[in-house]
């Protein structure tokens, strides 16, 4: 499944992602199925296929949503916090935050 990171050259795509987590501000680590793993400069904007554990910073604590099923899109809100689109228990959510970390749910 990919997961798309905004850089500052825009959205990019990671293929084969087994787990993605915000380590720093901007600064996420990309483990694959493979094992293998990178940091990369930007945040978590999309992914828009499958079922993920999603961890969400809200400003007031950490919001963990299992299964979070795709499309999951990060949009603009405020200068302070994104609202983050997702798909829970078949029903379409919105949260304001950032997201943290997504890791497949079937791993």
């Amino acid at each position: 499944m990919d997961v798309y990171l905004m850089t500052t050259d825009g959205d990019k795509r990671f293929s084969q992602v087994a787990d993605i987590a915000e380590v720093t501000e901007e600064r996420v680590q990309v483990v694959y199925l493979d094992g293998s793993r990178e940091m990369v400069d930007g945040y978590i904007f999309a992914v828009f296929e499958g079922a993920w554990q999603m961890w969400l910073d809200t400003g007031s604590g950490i919001l963990r949503v299992d299964p979070a099923e795709g499309p999951i899109l990060t949009l603009p809100f405020t200068s302070d916090s994104d609202l983050i689109k997702f798909q829970y228990d078949g029903l379409k959510r919105s949260h304001g935050g950032r997201i943290k970390r997504l890791k497949r749910s079937d791993l």
